[in-house]
């Protein structure tokens, strides 16, 4: 076959497009994880800084909580997709392990389906929430909760690209 050298045999089905889409979600996957080390980081940072400054100055900054929690926010869900995307997210696999293999691929295919819709949904939802809070600012900060809650569809449409992936191009887990 052109294009296949000596020893490599194709994957059955899959074609140019979906190694392209593969490619292109590892790389967004590859973004996110550093996105979220970045923001456990900081995360962490403003919570020394607060027990230090409760503890040893005896006087805490009003912002440090804030700080953190909107960085717990992005990072949970951040994290959950990069998990989609690697297959490492918690599973009950006693059903599909039962299934003898046509049936098992078919129902990984129905559960990234499935997966599909969820994200689909938490996309639309976070958006029409993120249009409802738009004009809202947060008490510490000052910042619009628009930059908060942005973390829904964000991640909604980042799930769906990884559920995406996992429907073209399923992996044998």
């Amino acid at each position: 076959m052109p294009g296949i050298r000596a020893g490599q045999f194709p994957i059955a089905g899959r074609t140019n497009m979906s190694r392209f889409f593969d490619k292109f979600a590892n790389q967004i996957a590859r973004a996110t994880n550093l996105l979220v080390v970045i923001l456990a980081t900081i995360m962490m940072l403003a919570l020394v800084l607060q027990v230090f400054s409760r503890y040893v100055l005896g006087a805490t900054f009003i912002w440090t909580e804030e700080l953190a929690l909107f960085c717990f926010t992005w990072c949970i869900l951040l994290a959950a997709t990069s998990v989609l995307r690697d297959g490492s997210h918690v599973s009950l696999d006693f059903l599909a392990n039962a299934l003898p293999e046509p049936l098992r691929s078919l129902w990984q295919r129905v559960i990234s389906i499935g997966i599909f819709a969820f994200f689909i949904i938490f996309a639309i939802a976070g958006t029409q929430y993120l249009q409802s809070t738009i004009g809202q600012v947060t008490p510490a900060l000052r910042l619009s909760m628009g930059w908060v809650n942005l973390a829904a569809p964000v991640c909604g449409a980042l799930g769906c690209i990884h559920a995406f992936c996992r429907l073209i191009s399923p992996r044998t887990e």
